[in-house]
């Protein structure tokens, strides 16, 4: 008999992350934070790259869009793209697409501040008006400072309420905490209106959005090769007791 550890080798997922983004820390300390953040891109970039369907391509750049309504985004750290649909602009890892390539797009930071929340979040929500439809829309914090509080009545709260509009529908920070738009309602619980889950899920936050980028995106993508059903058991490890670790659910109006 095969003894197959899934839960084990998707919280290493989180743990190898960890370990390469400390690295650069090791050596150039506080003195070139920028060039940190860049190597944080990288580092999500060359996994993406090992994991993405072939018909899947991963970049830094622009979303441009040419017509009755010229509109270029601000840069965005990663884009997913169908690579079998013409490209305005190729050189190395940058690239300027049109919004109809896009399948996915991810903020990457470095750590979580509670005050600058807002702001990063309205950010990314703005690109899906250039895409105009759903993506995969995520912003993917290394590690968060401070205490991070997203329950009934807190700030964090308050900021999806009155800020989302569902269109970042993917977060995680740090190894353990992720969110989760449900733009049906959150199909574990009695709830039908558009809502985002707060789950603690130790070790495991990396994996799962991880896991939703791949799979969402293969939805998108002109891919023929169907659901992802008969690899779900791969892909979520404890999808059977995540709904037992949401710490909040919130309503978008």
């Amino acid at each position: 008999m095969i003894n197959i550890d899934i839960g084990r080798y998707h919280s290493s997922i989180s743990k190898e992350f960890s370990v390469i983004k400390d690295r650069v820390r090791l050596l150039i300390g506080n003195s070139h934070w920028g060039e940190e953040g860049r190597y944080k891109e990288v580092i999500l970039m060359n996994y993406l790259k090992k994991h993405l369907p072939s018909n899947l391509s991963v970049g830094t750049g622009f979303i441009m869009k040419y017509g009755d309504n010229e509109s270029i985004s601000t840069q965005i750290d990663l884009i997913i793209y169908e690579n079998n649909c013409p490209i305005i602009f190729n050189e190395g890892d940058f690239v300027i697409v049109h919004p109809r390539n896009v399948v996915g797009v991810i903020e990457v930071k470095s750590k979580f501040r509670s005050n600058l929340f807002k702001d990063v979040l309205v950010k990314a929500e703005a690109i899906n008006g250039l895409v105009n439809r759903q993506i995969f829309n995520g912003i993917f914090y290394y590690d968060y400072e401070g205490n991070i509080d997203f329950s009934e009545g807190s700030n964090l709260e308050n900021v999806i309420k009155e800020e989302s509009r569902g269109l970042v529908n993917h977060i995680a920070i740090g190894e353990s905490l992720f969110i989760k738009h449900w733009p049906e309602g959150n199909p574990e619980i009695n709830n039908q209106r558009p809502s985002t889950s707060v789950y603690r899920i130790n070790d495991l936050s990396f994996s799962y959005f991880l896991s939703n980028l791949i799979e969402i995106t293969h939805k998108l993508s002109r891919s023929e090769t169907g659901e992802l059903t008969d690899i779900e058991w791969f892909l979520y490890p404890v999808e059977g007791t995540k709904e037992a670790r949401r710490i909040n659910n919130i309503v978008i109006e």
